[in-house]
């Protein structure tokens, strides 16, 4: 039976093979290798290792690139919610904002998460309220939600290797 870690990076990777549509090619690569590989005790790079050579095996190695790329750029562990709005408000300190300032934004759209019906509409509600605390911060960057550009990175700002930014 596959261990736990192993069926983290499984659904990791069928998760961006999804995203990309490469979920058939990248299921036969995992139903071959669970049977013919003991996944037990594999670490991370063997349990990649494995899967390109079952890819290169089935004539898929492309595909199987293409979603390790996107995999490798997915956060390992997101935040939780608590985690994500202690950092706001630690990032809004330093800059000089009122933590009531970004109080005010977080109630607003809690309030109209509360009264949402639909799954979609809770969906564009959050991306909103990123979006005004977003700009609250003035934060020069592209703001993605969920592979989705919600605002676009300003033209006038460029990213350095430091993760900070600087005018032209």
């Amino acid at each position: 039976m596959p261990n736990k870690y192993y069926q983290e990076i499984k659904s990791g990777i069928l998760y961006c093979a999804n995203q990309l549509g490469e979920e058939v090619n990248i299921n036969r690569i995992f139903q071959a290798l669970e049977k013919i590989v003991d996944l037990n005790n594999l670490s991370e790079p063997e349990i990649k290792t494995h899967c390109f050579k079952m890819s290169y095996q089935l004539g898929c190695h492309q595909e199987f690139i293409s979603v390790l790329q996107s995999y490798n750029q997915l956060p390992k562990r997101r935040k939780t919610e608590q985690e994500t709005r202690e950092t706001i408000f630690r990032s809004a300190k330093r800059l000089g904002i009122p933590k009531e300032d970004v109080q005010k934004i977080f109630n607003k759209y809690d309030m109209a998460l509360k009264n949402c019906t639909s799954e979609l509409e809770r969906q564009q509600i959050s991306e909103m309220g990123a979006a005004e605390i977003h700009m609250l911060l003035g934060v020069r960057g592209a703001l993605v939600v969920n592979n989705k550009e919600i605002i676009p990175k300003q033209e006038d700002f460029v990213e350095q290797d430091d993760y900070k930014f600087t005018k032209l």
